[in-house]
């Protein structure tokens, strides 16, 4: 498990800092946050990259503050204020980035020194991982058994999550054979559980969207899309 302890930081000795070494300290902090934030989130990012981009790409900090705000609310599970925090982290960017530091750095200090990091990581998806090519060719090639296959797999891996209520994996498969329209249900369950182990509704709302225009195969591969993702951030951890 990823190192649990927080660091924190004076928000009056942050922006002192900030204002009287010309920037450089807030490439060490970019660096530093960064880093840290990588503990907790899926998508790793390359903290002297970050730093690095922030001097010679413009508008590359709106991005970051973007990035972080989103890594912040993850491990703080706040997503359901008016407006998210990394929405906020952005805007106080535009108008000035070091109020966006100094408010960045307020929620980390806000972080329960004893996060427990690995809850990002809940349901082992490292063997679920399948290329979507693969997926569309064999479910085609073997009449849709290869499908089926794909159900009762990812129904055993995804149980082995934090927030899941544990299904069926047999039941779910004869459920989506018999049953009409019970495969968008497994496929919107499904979603919930990716998008709580990624912290967001994208998943969930974008799979109902598709699966009520008629897109039901779309919506699966979105969904195996989302486990693949998962699976190779697991593997780099």
């Amino acid at each position: 498990m990823a190192e649990q302890t927080i660091k924190k930081t004076s928000l009056f000795k942050h922006l002192m800092l900030l204002i009287f070494t010309f920037g450089i300290y807030r490439l060490i902090w970019i660096a530093r946050t960064t880093r840290f934030l990588n503990k907790g989130t899926l998508k790793k990012r390359d903290p002297i990259i970050c730093a690095g981009l922030t001097i010679f790409i413009p508008f590359y900090s709106l991005y970051w503050a973007y990035r972080t705000g989103l890594a912040v609310d993850s491990l703080g599970e706040k997503r359901d204020g008016l407006i998210s925090l990394a929405g906020l982290a952005t805007i106080l960017c535009v108008a000035c980035p070091f109020a966006s530091d100094v408010y960045l750095q307020g929620k980390i200090n806000e972080l329960d020194a004893e996060t427990d990091f690995s809850q990002f990581y809940a349901a082992d998806l490292r063997e679920s991982k399948v290329g979507i090519v693969k997926y569309v060719v064999l479910s085609v090639l073997t009449l849709g058994i290869y499908r089926f296959i794909r159900i009762y797999k990812l129904t055993n891996a995804l149980n082995t999550s934090n927030y899941a209520e544990p299904r069926k994996a047999g039941k779910c498969v004869a459920l989506s054979i018999f049953v009409p329209f019970y495969s968008a249900y497994w496929v919107y369950k499904s979603a919930l559980i990716v998008d709580s182990i990624l912290a967001n509704n994208r998943i969930t709302n974008t799979t109902v969207v598709l699966t009520s225009l008629g897109g039901m195969v779309f919506a699966e591969l979105l969904l195996q899309d989302r486990v693949n993702y998962i699976a190779d951030a697991q593997n780099d951890y």
